[in-house]
């Protein structure tokens, strides 16, 4: 993918206004997304409008956490022209009820690195954290647990 990035737009990345969006699964560590969180001709525009912990757009019922594993990357040119960005979560909801008969934790941990045996950790890994997940829902999600729209989050980029 980065060097399809490098050759689409090869001489013009200071000024062409392009991006590289989507539903990657993958944190940015990971040895298929790194090619592109290293390129110096793209930016990732979450980092640069959202704070770290409030950067999650996947839920890991299973597992109680939150990620990040949708991501924005932008040309500098494009990225300059961002303002803000926004991440949807209020389709987020179980498929089905827990052992307990709830229908949402009341936290969840937000991780910024998953340990699955293939991506290299990093020097100063950033330390899991417990974080609120009782928020807003769209109301046919909150009434009914076994609707739900996805268990990753729409994220909209301001330009």
């Amino acid at each position: 993918m980065a060097k399809r990035v490098l050759d689409q737009f090869a001489g013009e990345h200071d000024t062409a206004l392009y991006a590289v969006l989507g539903d990657f699964n993958d944190t940015e560590q990971s040895p298929w997304i790194a090619p592109l969180t290293q390129l110096k001709q793209l930016v990732d525009v979450v980092a640069q409008t959202r704070q770290l912990d409030d950067r999650w757009t996947y839920y890991w019922r299973t597992k109680g956490r939150v990620q990040q594993l949708d991501h924005g990357f932008a040309s500098k040119a494009l990225a300059a022209r961002v303002t803000k960005s926004h991440i949807t979560r209020a389709g987020l909801a179980y498929r089905a009820l827990n052992a307990a008969g709830e229908a949402l934790p009341k936290e969840v941990t937000v991780t910024h690195f998953d340990d699955d045996g293939v991506t290299p950790g990093a020097a100063q890994a950033t330390p899991d954290k417990k974080i609120s997940f009782e928020f807003d829902r769209y109301e046919p999600i909150f009434a009914d647990v076994g609707n739900n729209v996805s268990d990753h989050c729409p994220v909209k980029i301001w330009i």
